[in-house]
Formats: structure tokens, C-alpha cells, sequence
């Protein structure tokens, strides 16, 4: 049986990326996405019952640094002597377009597995009665109740579901004017997490599950800025936008003030060497020698 797995990656310059994913069973698959793919879906199945834990590395090929996900755990069972399957297709409701990377569950057991690229799945699972569960972070979850599997036979179980989504929108400029691209902008809330970046006019797009958030828009030549509490309605559009701070004031370019900072870092140096230096002179002059001993005034004797 096939088990899919989605990977998801995030590259600021939107770079071609390389992915590597390793099964624990001596094999591994390797492919490469294009320039602003961030998204891999692939398909494994394992010859043997055991454990394997699978990882998957992402590579831009350009910067030389390597990028390798947790370990995601696999337990590959043997047969039960009595077995059926459950295979559907989840789409989207009103587009009737696939959706790849729903999540489709059964109770009991916990049996499952993630849609493809077609928006297919297939459950291998003891032969019994189950609720069969179709979800998407971007969907209104779906349940089936009273679904038979029979032994050796397939039960079919398809899935359309309803949109639920909205949008962070908004620009980002900076304090000293103009818009800044490629600046990331990063919503968090509920365990998960959307990115996007902003293009040349700095304008972003963010779409986002139901939900509340904490959203940051951060650049490399920028302080970032983080706005909270921003909460989104199916169907909404929230209007956020950032003014960033520059590292660097305008005008000096990052060689300049990395030259001004040495120069600071120096002078700063060279007055405290001469301050110990002065000091410990000041400590190797010798005290002068004390003052002759006073004697008293002579003056006539006794008569």
C-alpha cells in the first residue's frame, strides 16, 4: 500500500529547490521543483511490516546550506487476516477540483491517508463498520458515518468540500520611503502557519485558514514588525500593513557603516589602551623621598 507524504519548504529568494526524502529502508527518492515551488507530494510503499522513520532534506543548490525536517514516524503493520479498503476522491465543492493533501481519517482504528496530486486516497483496513473523516486546512471538514468494509472488497467513498479561507493582505514600505520587496510575511496562529513574500510594489497576499493571528514582516536589511490579535472570518480580507525600520540609516550603505562601526570599534580600543598605559606609568613613578626629620630651635641654657 502507497502512503503520501506532502512536503512543504520556504525559500526568501524563491530558488529552484532539490528534494531528498529517505524511507529508512536503505532507499530514497530524489527530484528537483522549480523557481517558487514550495510543495512536493510523493508516494512510498514499503516491502516489509517494521518501523521507519522518514525525513525529508531540501537543498536551493545555491546558498550550501542544507535543510532536513524532524523525523516523521511510520508503522507499517502486517496484514489482518480479514481486509477491505476504502479509495474516493476529495474535491472542492464548487469547483470540482481536486484537492490535493486532505487528510481523510477513519473512527475507530485511526486508519488514514493524505490525498495525491488527483485528490485520491486509499485505505487498507480490517473489515468492520468505520466514520470515514475528510479534511483540509483550507475546507470544512466532512464526515461519513456508517461506512461497511467488507472482506477483500473495495468501499468507495468520495468527498466534496466546502470552501473555508480568508486573506491577510497589505503592503510593505519602508521609514525612509518605498516599498520593500521580497520581505517575508508570516502569519501564526493555532499551531500552523502561512507565508508569503511581497512583490516589487511591496504588496503581499496571505491566505490563510479561519482563525486568529500573529503576523510579521521581516527582511534582511530591516528590523521586523509583528502585529497580533488579527483575526480573519471565512471568506474575509484583512488589510495589514508593515513600515519597516532599516538597519542601516538611509543614505549609508551597509560597507560605509560596517567601516564606521571598525573605526568606532578601534578608537574605542585605543583609548582604553592608552588609559591602562597612563596608569600603570602614572603607578611606576616613584614617591619622592619624605621630608628630613625637624629638630628644634636651639636657644640659650639653663643659668
Amino acid at each position: 500500500m502507497n502512503v503520501t507524504f506532502v512536503g512543504n519548504a520556504t525559500d526568501p529568494e524563491r530558488d529552484p529547490l532539490t528534494w531528498l526524502w529517505s524511507w529508512d529502508d536503505g532507499n530514497s527518492t530524489r527530484f528537483s521543483t522549480a523557481s517558487g515551488v514550495s510543495q512536493t507530494i510523493v508516494d512510498y510503499a514499503w516491502a516489509d511490516p517494521g518501523t521507519y522513520n522518514v525525513t525529508v532534506t531540501v537543498d536551493d543548490t545555491l546558498c550550501g546550506s542544507l535543510k532536513t525536517s524532524g523525523l516523521f514516524r511510520v508503522v507499517v503493520a502486517p496484514l489482518p487476516s480479514q481486509y477491505g479498503w476504502v479509495n474516493g476522491t476529495v474535491r472542492d465543492a464548487a469547483t470540482l477540483a481536486p484537492i490535493a493533501g486532505a487528510s481523510v481519517r477513519t473512527t475507530p482504528g485511526g486508519y488514514g491517508d493524505t490525498t495525491n496530486a488527483t485528490g485520491r486516497y486509499s485505505i487498507l483496513l480490517p473489515s468492520g463498520t468505520y466514520s470515514v473523516r475528510a479534511s483540509h486546512v483550507f475546507y470544512v471538514p466532512e464526515t461519513r458515518a456508517s461506512v461497511i468494509v467488507a472482506t477483500n472488497a473495495t468501499m468507495g467513498v468520495d468527498f466534496a468540500l466546502v470552501r473555508a479561507r480568508g486573506w491577510i493582505v497589505g503592503t510593505v514600505t519602508s521609514s525612509g520611503g518605498g516599498p520593500v520587496e521580497t520581505a517575508t510575511v508570516r502569519a501564526s496562529g493555532g499551531g500552523r502557519e502561512f507565508v508569503n513574500q511581497t512583490d516589487a510594489q511591496g504588496r503581499y497576499n496571505v491566505t490563510v485558514a479561519p482563525g486568529t493571528y500573529a503576523v510579521e514582516a521581516s527582511h534582511s536589511a530591516y528590523f521586523p514588525q509583528n502585529v497580533t490579535g488579527v483575526a480573519v472570518a471565512d471568506g474575509q480580507e484583512r488589510l495589514v500593513d508593515f513600515v519597516l525600520v532599516p538597519l542601516v540609516s538611509p543614505g549609508i550603505d551597509p560597507l560605509t557603516a560596517g567601516l564606521i562601526a571598525l573605526a568606532v570599534v578601534i578608537i574605542i580600543g585605543a583609548v582604553a589602551a592608552w588609559l591602562v598605559v597612563r596608569r600603570r606609568k602614572k603607578e611606576e613613578i616613584p614617591a619622592p623621598p619624605p621630608p628630613p626629620p625637624v629638630s628644634p630651635p636651639s636657644g640659650p641654657g639653663p643659668r
